[in-house]
Order: C-alpha cells, then structure tokens, then sequence
C-alpha cells in the first residue's frame, strides 16, 4: 500500500465507519488517538526525507462534542 494522501483519506473514511467488537461505532476520542498516530509518522517520514510533502497537514482530526457544564445538566434532571 502506498502512503499518499488517497490512502489517508481512505484510512479517515475507514475509522468513521469502522464498528467495534460489540457492533458500536468508535468513540471520537478513538479516532483521534488513531489519526493523532499516522500524523506523527507522517512527520515524521517527512522529517527523514521519505516523503517529499508534509502529508500530515491533510489529517483532519474529529471534533469532539461539546458538552454542558455538570451543574447545569443536574439543574435540568
């Protein structure tokens, strides 16, 4: 496999759907360890001259959802 920009948006694409064991989607904060992985080698082969562009500048990591403050969710109960 080669690691171009093509197959990093595959491998993006392939983490949003990817299901776990139990047949649930992986968690936000899963993803991002993921991609937080591949965008460190990917600076890092571009550090050492096997990649002749930055490709780590093209991984979008996921948002995480914003949550409310705890005092106010146990106002709403």
């Amino acid at each position: 496999m080669q690691f171009n920009r093509d197959a990093l948006h595959l491998f993006q694409e392939d983490l949003a759907y990817r299901l776990t064991a139990k047949g649930k989607q992986l968690s936000v904060s899963t993803r991002e360890k993921y991609l937080c992985s591949v965008r460190g080698f990917a600076r890092y082969l571009y550090a050492t001259d096997y990649l002749t562009a930055d490709l780590s500048k093209t991984i979008t990591l996921p948002k995480q959802p914003k949550r409310l403050p705890k005092v106010i969710l146990e106002y709403v109960r």
